[in-house]
């Protein structure tokens, strides 16, 4: 019993071959290979792009690689132009919101410029009424003959809104105190515009 004891120990001791070589071969392999690509990217060199160019010489070798990156390359090519597309259709999609938003300014400043062009042109008319008033109660204090000289010399619009707004008796005073041709042309315009 001894004996078979004996031999059971020998053989675990003994290292079997697999081991061996894992040992004694891969292992320093693996070691060498870290090491070199340690110093190599130390030394300021990719080892992979550095093993791509040798891949690249190789004949056998550069054939399949070749394949490999025309297919990238073409792939690579077809998602950067979708993306470039994705890119143009945000920035057209950004530049549409923003005319939109800008055409909108736009019409709203064109219905303040519309407001307040009818309220100028509202305040205009009653300032002119106001006038236009002030000056028929001027006009109706006034002797006829100065009136007729005055009114004669008047811009034809104004002069005749003035005869308009004038009591008829005192109006008919002032067309009395003028010529019979200038009170003839004053009676048919005061005629049209009524």
């Amino acid at each position: 019993m001894g004996d078979g004891m004996a031999n059971i120990n020998q053989e675990t001791n003994k290292p079997n071959k697999l081991q061996w070589i894992f040992f004694t071969v891969i292992v320093p392999i693996i070691f060498a290979v870290t090491l070199a690509m340690v110093i190599a990217t130390v030394m300021g060199v990719n080892p992979f792009q550095k093993a791509a160019e040798i891949g690249n010489q190789v004949p056998i070798v550069s054939s399949f690689i070749d394949e490999d990156s025309e297919e990238g390359e073409s792939q690579e090519q077809e998602v950067d132009q979708e993306a470039l597309l994705k890119d143009q259709e945000a920035e057209i999609s950004s530049l549409e919101s923003e005319l939109s938003k800008k055409d909108e300014t736009i019409s709203d400043l064109e219905d303040e410029i519309d407001r307040l062009q009818s309220q100028m042109e509202q305040q205009q008319e009653s300032n002119h009424e106001e006038s236009l008033t002030k000056l028929t109660k001027s006009y109706s204090e006034m002797a006829p003959e100065a009136a007729s000289d005055i009114i004669i010399e008047m811009e034809r619009e104004l002069a005749l809104d003035l005869l308009i707004n004038l009591p008829d008796d005192v109006r008919g005073n002032i067309l009395s105190q003028m010529d019979s041709d200038t009170a003839a042309v004053f009676s048919n315009a005061l005629m049209n515009r009524r």
